[in-house]
């Protein structure tokens, strides 16, 4: 029996994070260090960017929360692009998500 390849690619499950990005992100999920929690945020990012609408929301929440708490910690040393207000909201939809 002959298989067709789109098919066979559209059924395959896809992982969106690469062995090296997860090594990065697994340890330093917690960390207070900026520059980590940025490239952290990126990668989350990136990675619902590879699954779309099928991006696990534990990936999703959790890029939601760091994003927030890494603005929070730029509004706290005056770095931050982003308002108290729109904090506030982001924090907001994460606890309703």
């Amino acid at each position: 029996m002959k298989t067709h390849p789109l098919r066979d690619f559209a059924l395959k499950k896809y992982m969106p994070f690469t062995e090296i990005e997860w090594k990065y992100v697994q340890p330093r999920f917690m960390s207070d260090n900026m520059k980590s929690l940025q490239r952290i945020v990126d990668l989350m990012a990136m990675w619902i960017a590879r699954m779309g609408h099928d991006t696990p929301m534990l990936i999703s929440i959790s890029e939601m929360v760091l994003h927030a708490h890494l603005n929070d910690k730029k509004s706290d040393i005056g770095m931050a692009s982003i308002g108290r207000g729109d904090l506030r909201l982001i924090y907001s939809s994460t606890i309703i998500s």
